[in-house]
């Protein structure tokens, strides 16, 4: 209890020093969402390893509005001067929020050919104004070799970033996240791939129409349907690009080794491609973005 005090005491207590105290410093805005349920004098929470002799933390649990929860996990990797860079996985989620923290610049930590002889075998070749790509980072609770692979953003959310890969993504803040599930249930109903074709170059005319009736269905003024069908091509083409880039994966999880001497990560071993899938598949088998609360 007297550590919790400590930490969350503003402009009275010292910088922490302790790698215990950084831990839990990291931890606090999730952490501090949980109660006392039961009323018996602790906070509830749904799972906490403090493995601060191996540098790991990881809190989580859930917090009373919509029965949404947090995650906090922090592994620390010490350098050859005796300081540590933290990495922060943190996931919200009510707001399709996830997170990947450090107390450095993220990127200057992470291998150069991380994506062009990593991910990908060189520049992916797709224009897009957005990445559908989340760096997913497996934080190791012993040693210090450190999983990381691409993640799909939820289908509706739009994340800018200067990379292919972005390392936060979130409902909140997103300028117009929107409900795209529809697309799933059409890719699920029509009749053959080449109607996706179609929708994509907007060729409703070549479109049967018992395939134009499932289509319709996902045109209105509900929330979860498109305005028009030049919006549903719109967002399929969205959709279609992010397919593109899927398609040029090379290696979809990377094992990353920490060198002490540098302060810095370098690729250890490639893992297999990512498993071949059609279009239609794509869009039926992958997450989207819905309104929690």
């Amino acid at each position: 209890v007297a550590i919790f005090c400590l930490l969350t005491l503003k402009g009275v207590a010292q910088a922490p020093s302790s790698l215990s105290e950084q831990l839990w410093q990291r931890a606090q805005k999730c952490y501090s969402m949980f109660e006392d349920y039961d009323e018996d004098g602790k906070v509830d929470y749904g799972e906490l390893i403090d493995d601060a002799r191996n540098g790991y933390l990881k809190v989580s649990g859930s917090f009373p509005t919509c029965g949404c929860s947090c995650t906090s996990e922090i592994g620390a990797y010490k350098d050859q001067s005796g300081q540590y860079t933290f990495i922060e996985k943190e996931t919200w989620s009510c707001s399709w929020t996830e997170r990947i923290h450090s107390n450095k610049e993220i990127e200057s930590i992470l291998p150069d050919d991380l994506i062009t002889n990593g991910f990908f075998s060189g520049q992916p070749d797709v224009n897009s104004e957005t990445t559908p790509f989340f760096l997913e980072v497996e934080i190791p609770r012993v040693g210090t070799d450190t999983r990381v692979a691409l993640k799909l953003i939820p289908f509706g959310l739009k994340v800018k970033s200067k990379s292919i890969v972005a390392y936060d993504y979130s409902e909140e803040g997103n300028s117009s996240p929107k409900p795209l599930y529809g697309i799933s249930r059409i890719a699920g109903k029509v009749s053959s791939s080449q109607i996706l074709d179609y929708i994509v170059k907007g060729h409703y005319d070549k479109i049967p129409a018992s395939d134009l009736s499932v289509i319709n269905q996902s045109i209105g003024e509900d929330y979860d349907q498109f305005a028009s069908k030049a919006e549903l091509s719109k967002h399929l083409r969205e959709l279609k690009t992010a397919y593109e880039l899927y398609s040029l994966i090379k290696h979809n999880t990377l094992l990353l080794k920490w060198n002490r001497d540098t302060g810095k990560f370098s690729i250890k071993e490639k893992g297999a491609p990512p498993k071949p899938m059609s279009f239609s598949e794509f869009l039926t088998g992958n997450m989207y973005w819905a309104m929690v609360c």
